[in-house]
């Protein structure tokens, strides 16, 4: 595998290309890329263990994953958030104590987390396809992660993954109409 990643940062965003070469001898199906952003040296940030303020997309509204996710609260998780389109995935096989699948799917693939005084919200997202979002709530590692899809690449084949992490001033409504703007020139 060949795997290229360039990062220009811009005054509200971070913009980023994924260049994956298949230099393998097989043909890749649903194979994905877990790209975390890391908040754990941002206490404004990180400090979201009941996941109060950190956010995604479902049933046309923005909701808190404390109020989608039966687990808010645990002092060790990781939890995936599948998209509503796409199928189940066999890496969701593995469930633990610290690693659930959130039995209800999201609609988009972005996850934002606001900061404790609502001043500043930051996300991480992807062109689609992407096969899921999660986070980790656990005093080492406070992120949020986007994971987009390789659907199908042969042997030799060539792609490029599209995404942004996002700092924007407000709460989560501002970051996702940034997103939804993104989202419609990369789906165009």
């Amino acid at each position: 595998m060949s795997f290229q990643v360039a990062v220009t940062p811009g005054p509200d965003e971070l913009p980023i290309n994924i260049d994956v070469e298949n230099m393998s001898h097989e043909t890749w199906v649903d194979r994905f890329i877990n790209c975390c952003f890391g908040l754990w040296d941002a206490p404004d940030l990180a400090e979201d263990k009941m996941m109060q303020r950190t956010f995604v997309r479902q049933d046309g509204q923005l909701r808190s994953l404390y109020k989608i996710n039966p687990w808010a609260g645990a002092e060790s998780l990781k939890t995936f958030y599948p998209l509503q389109n796409h199928q189940h995935h066999p890496c969701w096989q593995i469930q633990t104590s610290i690693r659930k699948l959130c039995p209800r799917p999201v609609e988009e693939g972005i996850m934002m987390t606001s900061s404790i005084d609502d001043q500043f919200t930051v996300s991480v997202a992807f062109s689609p396809p992407v096969l899921c979002i999660f986070n980790n709530t656990d005093s080492a590692f406070a992120c949020i992660h986007a994971m987009p899809l390789i659907t199908h690449l042969k042997h030799g084949q060539c792609m490029r993954v599209t995404g942004k992490v996002y700092f924007e001033r407000g709460g989560p409504e501002a970051c996702w109409q940034q997103y939804n703007s993104d989202l419609q020139l990369w789906t165009s």
